[in-house]
């Protein structure tokens, strides 16, 4: 595995995830993605493939805009690659949503096969509002 191809794997991700780029998003990852979000917020969660990107596509619908985000940090080992991230959206309800995400990607054959997402779910339920229950997530 070649540590550079991997952190431009999650460079492309970030990329595509700005443009609301779905089809370039599916093509980014693996049949079995395994895609986790921390608990506490409307998006927690575990998802497979398909379930992730309809997420990703409800997301993109809310958008007034594009999905500006700035790499912070890029840190990758082996087959994975940690990153930091700083997100701003505007909203067609007139709400902005900018939030700080970590992520730890793992990467196989030039693709991202699974993720571990965290954010601060307080800004994301400001956004899009809190989950009625967060002990069920």
């Amino acid at each position: 595995m070649n540590i550079a191809v991997n952190k431009q794997v999650v460079r492309d991700f970030f990329d595509a995830i700005g443009k609301a780029d779905l089809e370039r998003l599916s093509a980014l990852t693996t049949d079995d993605l395994v895609w986790w979000v921390a608990p506490t917020s409307q998006f927690s969660g575990t998802y497979g493939k398909a379930q992730w990107l309809e997420l990703l596509e409800q997301l993109f619908g809310e958008a007034a805009g594009s999905y500006a985000v700035a790499i912070q940090d890029l840190t990758a080992e082996d087959d994975r690659v940690s990153a930091t991230a700083h997100a701003d959206l505007e909203l067609k309800n007139g709400k902005r949503y900018q939030n700080d995400y970590h992520a730890l990607f793992w990467i196989r054959d030039r693709k991202i096969s699974a993720c571990r997402e965290y954010f601060d779910s307080h800004r994301a339920g400001l956004a899009f509002g809190f989950p009625r229950d967060p002990k069920s997530q």
